[in-house]
């Protein structure tokens, strides 16, 4: 499998792709920046001197990660060239001044902190504040979010950040017949086709009880990958689940106004809806909500990739189960409801 995505014409032309490593653009930005970058590091730019990847897949110490492109090494000040991190922070800004005394105290000076990948997110570091055994920069990985500067070590070299690249493993770790050892609550799904290429769409799901938690597992194919479907587990505790609801002058005072203004629309919103994905007929969903300030619900994904499978993990706000009969959705919302003593709101 190829390291770097192959860009078409159109893709070429709006993605800025900088000139073949020479050792002379290397020996100029060391100086610019007075580091030596790493021989790993400098043997993947001669290979092509920055871009997107194919496989954006990683995981350190066990996290699910995205890398979404590496940088190369030019000597102009672009997007798509290595940067110090203090490129990116207006420190005569109030905030920028703030994130940067974050970062400062977290990681060192910024101006040693060298951006040479990202994701949608995060970018990551060459850290040279904090080098390794051979001397080479450590790799943090870094998000700076409105008024908060955060980082985390991610490996302790180039090499042991590529080495965090996944491609799958041979089992997935989502089970649906796990279903088999639970309290079954409700059962459905949607069968139909995308408007778009005609292809079949098949959804099945389980909403299973298991003393204080709700456990959703699911089949998904919407007909738009060729490797499908991808298994889903979604856990949940009763406590939790909130079928719709408003927040309380008491929810919004703790979460202040930024937060509240965030997730009220999620919170108010119908708990059984359309699902406007562009398949026919009309597919509705049923979203198991969490009340705010709730734990989290836990997801975990396995989809089928190049004969193995990319297991992956996370924590959301909710999660859904689909079918073209809303009132089959509505009977799972009474049943679900009614399984879980103490639940805090139920909207009809």
């Amino acid at each position: 499998m190829a390291f770097w995505r192959e860009l078409d014409a159109e893709a070429r032309k709006a993605v800025h792709q900088l000139p073949p490593l020479t050792d002379e653009m290397v020996a100029a930005c060391e100086t610019k920046f007075n580091v030596r970058f790493p021989p790993d590091l400098l043997h993947l730019l001669r290979s092509q001197n920055g871009g997107l990847l194919e496989n954006t897949d990683f995981k350190f110490h066990g996290k699910d990660c995205g890398v979404t492109g590496i940088r190369g090494i030019d000597d102009g000040e672009g997007f798509s060239c290595i940067r110090p991190c203090s490129d990116f922070m207006d420190e005569s800004d109030p905030l920028g001044g703030d994130l940067v005394r974050q970062l400062r105290k977290k990681a060192g000076d910024p101006a040693r902190l060298l951006c040479f990948a990202d994701d949608e997110v995060h970018w990551y570091a060459l850290d040279y504040n904090h080098l390794n055994s051979k001397g080479e920069p450590t790799i943090l990985r870094v998000l700076t979010d409105e008024d908060t500067a955060n980082c985390w070590r991610v490996a302790d070299s180039v090499a042991g950040f590529l080495q965090g690249q996944y491609f799958g493993d041979p089992e997935p770790s989502v089970q649906l017949k796990e279903a088999d050892k639970l309290k079954l609550i409700a059962e459905g799904g949607y069968t139909g086709k995308s408007r778009v290429n005609r292809t079949p769409v098949q959804i099945s799901w389980k909403i299973c009880s298991q003393r204080s938690r709700i456990i959703v597992l699911s089949s998904e194919d919407w007909g738009i990958d060729k490797e499908a479907p991808e298994l889903r587990r979604a856990e949940l505790l009763k406590g939790n689940l909130c079928f719709g609801g408003e927040l309380s002058e008491e929810n919004a005072a703790e979460l202040g106004p930024e937060l509240t203004d965030l997730i009220r629309p999620h919170v108010e919103a119908e708990s059984i809806e359309k699902y406007d994905i562009g398949v026919t007929p009309t597919c509705y969903l049923l979203r198991l909500d969490i009340q705010p300030q709730g734990k989290w619900v836990k997801v975990q994904d396995s989809k089928p990739y190049k004969g193995k499978w990319k297991n992956s993990s996370d924590e959301v706000v909710y999660t859904r189960v689909f079918s073209a009969d809303k009132a089959a959705l509505r009977r799972a919302m009474i049943a679900v409801a009614e399984s879980c003593q103490g639940l805090r709101r139920f909207l009809g």
